[in-house]
């Protein structure tokens, strides 16, 4: 039921080695913890930043979990089970990946993701929903920096761009 889950990051350590950070959801009030993110692709990778949806019923991870050996963003639902996470960006090209910069709109429905999924080196701004289906890029010319902010009501994004902001 509504607000009452609570999802968090755990690390799990072995002999004093991080072996990987993984998504988790439990209910407020207590319980068993249940994983959210699907098995990782190599333990180079591992979910390093989550974003819950303001109306609660959704996690979007940022993980390295494919077979593709890139950072990319996930979808799942916020009650589980991993089985449903979904990846969500578009495709990348060659070098191209998705960093942890990534925002979710106040009705729940969208995510805005930056990537550097056409030009390597040069990150654009993609929207898309929530629970899957296709990308669409949202600006052209100068990369975009890493600060963006979506508009109270979800209308507009706003963002630093430049020839310098290649990070």
């Amino acid at each position: 039921s509504r607000g009452t889950r609570v999802s968090f990051i755990w690390t799990v350590t072995v002999a004093a080695v991080s072996v990987a950070s993984r998504s988790a959801g439990v209910s407020i009030t207590g319980g068993n913890a249940e994983r959210l993110n699907a098995d990782l692709n190599t333990s180079d990778f591992d979910v390093d930043i989550f974003h819950i949806s303001p109306d609660g019923l959704t996690v979007v991870y940022h993980a390295g979990q494919t077979s593709s050996g890139f950072w990319e963003l996930f979808s799942v639902p916020a009650h589980g089970p991993r089985e449903l996470a979904v990846k969500i960006n578009r495709n990348l090209g060659v070098g191209g990946s998705v960093d942890a910069y990534f925002e979710i709109t106040p009705d729940s429905n969208t995510v805005v993701y930056r990537a550097d999924a056409i030009t390597n080196g040069t990150y654009n701004l993609y929207r898309v929903p929530i629970e899957d289906g296709l990308s669409v890029l949202i600006n052209s010319g100068a990369s975009v920096d890493t600060v963006f902010k979506i508009s109270p009501d979800g209308d507009r994004v706003v963002y630093r761009a430049g020839s310098e902001a290649t990070q």
